[in-house]
């Protein structure tokens, strides 16, 4: 049988765990956003045929 103390320390995991993935949902939506704002610079930027260059040579 499942007792009271046993069944609310069920209910804390599980609450710690959806904070945790929370937390990581998050960072990969600000990591994602981060990258994106990254990529947006650089393809816009005037030095797109320059580092098409560096990638060619490497």
């Amino acid at each position: 049988m499942c007792s009271s103390s046993h069944i609310s320390h069920t209910v804390h995991i599980y609450q710690s765990t959806d904070r945790i993935i929370n937390l990581f949902k998050a960072l990969s939506l600000n990591l994602c956003r981060l990258l994106g704002c990254l990529c947006l610079h650089m393809f816009s930027s005037s030095d797109i045929s320059h580092l098409a260059h560096i990638y060619h040579v490497n």
